[in-house]
């Protein structure tokens, strides 16, 4: 009797642990599927981690789309001579030392681009020290200095901060004679063309 109370106990118990390891069984193979799903993703989302990105630069920089058919206008003073676009107006000289002449345009008094030049014993750069990073040049065989500030965002705050170029000649080939020309605007490339449009005879 007590024999024959025993078996059913057991088999219960077999079957309660056939059902657990097979429930065990189940959800490791199913966890094992998932894991393997995941691999190429991890690899892919690697391969993308380990590529090196670019940067992405965004520039606080006005830009002006100028035409490649503008119109330059030759400007000759003594030995030197220079092109500035020909819609600029004269504006006048600003009363610094040894200007000769400022243009500003599209209209007069609207200083989105702004030129002046000076020629004589004196120019404004020997009063008034030119701002900017400096570079060496030689113009037809005289040398130059060209002093350039370029575009920063709290240049924005005020007219004199913003991005300009300056070209100064110590001697045109007299013995005498300075030069220098100043550009001021948001256009890089067009005060760049008028420093290179520079010859002196």
């Amino acid at each position: 009797m007590l024999a024959f109370d025993q078996r059913p106990v057991g088999h219960h118990e077999f079957m309660k642990r056939l059902v657990l390891r097979t429930a065990v069984a189940f959800l490791t193979f199913s966890f094992g599927v998932f894991v393997a799903s995941l691999s190429p993703l991890r690899s892919s989302q690697s391969r993308l981690e380990e590529k090196p990105t670019q940067p992405v630069i965004v520039s606080t920089k006005p830009t002006i789309t100028r035409s490649s058919k503008i119109e330059w206008r030759r400007i000759n003073i003594g030995r030197v001579s220079f092109s500035i676009p020909a819609h600029l107006k004269k504006t006048g000289p600003p009363g610094n030392i040894g200007v000769i002449q400022a243009f500003g345009g599209p209209f007069v008094g609207q200083e989105d681009f702004y030129v002046y030049y000076s020629y004589g014993r004196e120019v404004n750069s020997d009063y008034n020290v030119p701002a900017g990073k400096l570079s060496s040049l030689v113009i037809d065989g005289k040398p130059a200095k060209l002093y350039v500030v370029e575009f920063e965002e709290r240049m924005l705050m005020r007219w004199k901060d913003r991005p300009q170029m300056q070209l100064v000649v110590a001697d045109v080939g007299d013995g005498h004679t300075k030069f220098e020309v100043y550009a001021s605007g948001f256009d890089m490339d067009l005060m760049k063309e008028i420093m290179d449009s520079v010859h002196i005879r």
